[in-house]
Parts: C-alpha cells; sequence; structure tokens
C-alpha cells in the first residue's frame, strides 16, 4: 500500500514540474535573463523560477522543449494511472529522440538564437550533421529521422495495446532444463542422488505358486502346469 502511495506521489510531483516547465517555456520573456542576472524583478508570470527554468529549458532544446514537456508527463500519469499507457519505456525513448532530432532540425531551418530555435543541443546535432554529410544531406537525414520518428511515436500512442506474450525458445528450455538438474549448494547427498534419473524398466522378483490341484476340471483345457507349491520360479518383468 506505502509503494503504490509513493508511486502515485511521484507521478504527482512529475505531472507538476511538466505543467510548470510548460507554463514556464510558453511566458518566456528573453529580457528577463538580464534581470535575474541584475537581481531586478522579472517579467515572467511565474516569477524567478520561472524564468530561470525557462532560460534553461529553452537554451538547451529552444523550442523543442514542448515535446521534453510531454516527455515528461508519460511516465508521470503513468505513475498515476498505470492502465492508461503501456510501453512507458519505449515512449519515453522514443519522444527523447524526437525532441533531439527537432531540435537539430530546427537549427537548421532557423538561423537565430537558441533560445529561438533548436537550442544548444540542436546547434550541436545540426552542425555535427552538416559538417559530415553536408548541408543538404543533412536537411534531409534530419527530415525523414524526425518524420519516422514521429509517425512511430503517434503509432504507439494511438494504437491499440497488445498483450505481452512471452516467448521461449527450446534452447532456451534446454538451459532450464539443466540448470533444474544442477545440485544448488546446501543441498544433502540423498537430495543429490535424488535429482538422477530413475531407469524405464525396473526389475521385480515375483513368485507365482500353483493355485489348482491335480484333477481339476481345467486340465482338460491343456493349459501348461504350474511349479508345485514347493517350487518357486523368479520373472523378470
Amino acid at each position: 500500500m506505502l509503494v503504490k502511495h509513493y508511486q502515485e506521489m511521484l507521478g504527482a510531483v512529475l505531472v507538476s514540474i511538466a505543467l510548470f516547465s510548460l507554463i514556464a517555456i510558453f511566458w518566456y520573456v528573453p529580457a528577463d535573463y538580464a534581470a535575474l542576472l541584475n537581481n531586478v524583478p522579472v517579467q515572467h508570470v511565474a516569477g524567478p523560477v520561472g524564468g530561470w527554468t525557462a532560460y534553461i529549458l529553452r537554451s538547451l532544446l529552444g523550442l523543442s522543449s514542448y515535446l521534453f514537456v510531454v516527455t515528461l508527463l508519460v511516465p508521470g500519469i503513468f505513475l498515476l494511472r498505470n492502465r492508461w499507457i503501456d510501453r512507458v519505456t519505449e515512449k519515453i525513448i522514443l519522444l527523447l529522440l524526437l525532441t533531439l532530432g527537432t531540435s537539430g532540425l530546427i537549427s537548421l531551418f532557423i538561423k537565430e538564437a537558441p533560445q529561438l530555435s533548436g537550442g544548444q543541443a540542436g546547434a550541436l546535432i545540426g552542425g555535427f550533421v552538416s559538417g559530415l554529410l553536408g548541408g543538404t544531406t543533412a536537411y534531409i537525414i534530419l527530415s525523414g529521422f524526425v518524420l519516422v520518428t514521429a509517425v512511430v511515436a503517434v503509432v504507439m500512442f494511438l494504437g491499440p495495446k497488445h498483450e505481452h506474450i512471452e516467448v521461449t525458445s527450446g534452447l532456451m528450455e534446454r538451459f532450464k532444463s539443466i540448470a533444474h538438474r544442477l545440485p544448488r549448494g546446501g543441498e544433502s547427498d540423498g537430495a543429490k542422488r535424488s535429482v538422477a534419473r530413475i531407469p524405464w524398466i525396473i526389475k521385480k522378483r515375483m513368485v507365482v505358486y500353483e493355485t489348482e490341484g491335480a484333477g481339476d476340471p481345467l486340465d482338460s483345457f491343456g493349459y501348461p502346469r504350474l511349479p508345485e507349491p514347493e517350487e518357486e520360479k523368479e520373472f523378470l518383468m
């Protein structure tokens, strides 16, 4: 019960941080940075904390910082209501890749300050791809990457939920069978010997006695005679 409430509290914290970050970057005022350095009142609606948050996020990711807010919302909603979202890890990784790709693409198209384009991360990604492949190829590669990532993200978020089916190969089953046969630490010798395979043929000694006397009516059918009562034979099965 405590773990459940702890997860819900953590989810509420993540959702609150995401909403506050959304408000901060939406009401970003470029002049607030100088006001923060000079310790004078800022114009941001969320105060100095909102001004610092907006400046840091817009400096790092630029306009793609809105996607970073969505990335924070996904684990927060999952911790609050885990039945609403599945495959959370895959979606978080996909959103982070989409955020970085969009940041680099915006930096190639908009030649403005990092806070008004793709941020420092976008300038680094766009500059690296452009220097490696050239300007035109960088546009094509990053545009294709962002498009494919966005389509996959839409399919994962809007597609139906799939039941996870565990698939185990025959080789893994053999390894598990061998591991179960191996003796574990602390087992006695008797327990180890009990793991040994029992042969499929077991010899058993059976004694058969004659139950019908001489002159019995059944003798007329010519059945083979059984040994005398004092005799016994061993039959192996």
